[in-house]
């Protein structure tokens, strides 16, 4: 049994014997370590006031002499960002075009603010920053000189009582300035874009400059590879056969109008014989998963800009596989190719991708007749192929979000740029407003697309998202559908071409905008019981 008592003795003669040297050590560690406290904190102290006002007035001559500079160059980098994309509404800028745009506003700023930095010395530049600031001296008047004499002459620095307010409200205005442009978003996109570009073209230039060019490239060997790897990657999406529905499954009756309309164009010279001029049309409903339409879909057209919306998911797919990254210029790219319809982005999206691996994932998903290249810089891609199912078969992907960042090409698909118009539903009788719902029996609230028109060729494929109200049952259903609209002139090329081709574009838009509203107005029957009739336009409707 322990004995309690015996430890309790045992610990105070223990503590009586050996307590005061531990007591004394405590206390002087305890002393060591304030003293060492308050000499570091002395130190500091000690520094901070022989060096924090010179680093202090390096850093604000640094922030009011280098920041006008950083600030005049963000400027520009974004004013030419935006001049860009503004010019693309007009008319698409060749890649080096675009560029060369780009760095010589940049290369004229800096030549401009570095010429009178060169001609004073940059080493006397830099000792001005770093350097001590001298206090400006008042001159005493001479002993002799008459005190009525002493005003006309001039005071030495009048303002020298103002100098550091001035340099402080400078250095708070810059500073400012550099806030309000960081936090405004589009300007910060703008400068964010400007300075990707220069990344991403410094990091091209350096890998060419730094490539091994001493061991020939086995081309061959490479293809082989990059192909087996992008038919691996790709091999987890399956095609969706109900996008790829044979031809023939359509409404008869729809399909049966508008080969009427289509050949009452041609009686009446609005429109060319078959087999110069042909039409391709793919309607499915998305709510029901009928066919609403299927003319000659599966036949392989000339694509125009539809062959964007392939770029578009292709270059998801690299950034999901880890190809590349969602960077802010890859992001600007994909809008611009979109929503501008930019060639110039369009190919360095191509470029990332690798042509063969954009291919190889057209042939993995099931686009069968569809065919990528490069754009050339006259615009006129002949050369690009697809089908009207093809095309709903890549919307009906991003409807359904089996493919990666099917969300985000919604989103980019849906933005609109100023004075472009879609064949689908702008400038069609087709109700765009919530109001006209019980009047007119629905309305489309929203069309997320990409048109396409080159020479002979005019086209528009989108995801439609339409809503119809049944009086009777006092119900609103909720209709999306695939539209694809295709019209193809054989002699697609300047030199074979009939007519004015704008002239033809405009005409072959007003007959898309006319087949889609007999397309949406079938629909509103089927879902609708609230009678309406499609008011007149440029176009001719179908009966």
């Amino acid at each position: 049994m322990v004995n309690l008592e015996a430890i309790i003795k045992s610990s105070k003669k223990a503590w009586e014997k050996h307590g005061p040297g531990v007591k004394r050590r405590i206390q002087s560690f305890g002393s060591l370590l304030a003293k060492g406290a308050i000499s570091s904190y002395e130190r500091g102290s000690s520094a901070l006031k022989e060096y924090g006002p010179p680093v202090a007035r390096a850093t604000q001559k640094g922030i009011n002499t280098v920041g006008p500079y950083v600030l005049a160059n963000l400027g520009v980098m974004a004013f030419a960002e935006v001049s860009l994309e503004g010019y693309q509404h007009i008319r698409d800028l060749p890649a080096w075009a675009e560029e060369s745009t780009f760095y010589t506003a940049m290369i004229a700023l800096n030549a401009g603010i570095a010429y009178p930095i060169i001609k004073k010395g940059v080493s006397d530049y830099v000792a001005w920053i770093f350097g001590k600031e001298e206090k400006p001296v008042r001159k005493k008047a001479p002993h002799k000189v008459p005190k009525k004499d002493l005003k006309k002459e001039k005071p030495i620095l009048k303002t020298e009582l103002n100098t550091n307010w001035y340099q402080h409200g400078k250095t708070a205005a810059i500073l400012s300035i550099a806030a309000l442009g960081y936090y405004h978003n589009p300007t910060s996109d703008y400068v964010g874009n400007g300075i990707d570009r220069i990344t991403d073209d410094s990091e091209t230039l350096i890998s060419l400059i730094t490539e091994d060019r001493s061991k020939p490239k086995d081309k061959k060997e490479v293809t082989t590879d990059t192909r087996d790897k992008t038919e691996k990657d790709s091999s987890k999406k399956k095609t969706d056969p109900e996008a790829s529905t044979a031809e023939g499954q359509g409404n008869e009756a729809l399909e049966d109008s508008i080969t009427r309309y289509v050949n009452g164009l041609r009686a009446d010279g609005k429109a060319r014989a078959r087999g110069i001029e042909d039409y391709s049309i793919y309607v499915k409903d998305l709510h029901s998963g009928a066919t609403v339409a299927d003319i000659n879909s599966g036949t392989q057209r000339m694509s125009a800009s539809t062959i964007k919306l392939y770029v578009l998911a292709a270059a998801f797919q690299a950034i999901e596989d880890g190809k590349f990254e969602y960077t802010k210029s890859v992001k600007h790219d994909m809008e611009q190719m979109i929503r501008v319809s930019s060639n110039a982005s369009t190919n360095r999206l191509i470029k990332k991708i690798g042509l063969e691996n954009m291919n190889a994932y057209a042939r993995n998903h099931g686009y069968s007749n569809t065919v990528v290249e490069y754009i050339p810089g006259s615009g006129r891609t002949l050369n690009n192929k697809t089908s009207a199912a093809d095309l709903a078969n890549v919307l009906a992907h991003i409807y359904k979000k089996d493919i990666p960042y099917a969300t985000e090409m919604q989103r980019i698909m849906g933005l609109k740029s100023p004075g472009h118009l879609d064949r689908i539903l702008d400038r069609t009788c087709i109700p765009n407003d919530k109001n006209a719902l019980k009047i007119s029996g629905g309305y489309v609230s929203s069309v997320k697309d990409k048109t396409g028109f080159i020479w002979g060729v005019n086209a528009d494929a989108g995801l439609v998202n339409a809503h119809f109200y049944n009086k009777e049952d006092t119900k609103e259903t909720n209709v999306p559908y695939i539209a694809v609209f295709m019209i193809e002139d054989e002699g697609a090329s300047p030199a074979k071409f009939r007519g004015n081709a704008n002239a033809w574009g405009r005409a072959k838009t007003e007959t898309i905008r006319s087949i889609s509203e007999a397309v949406y107005w079938h629909l509103e029957r089927t879902y609708s019981d609230v009678p309406a009739h499609c008011r007149e336009h440029k176009g001719v409707h179908p009966k």
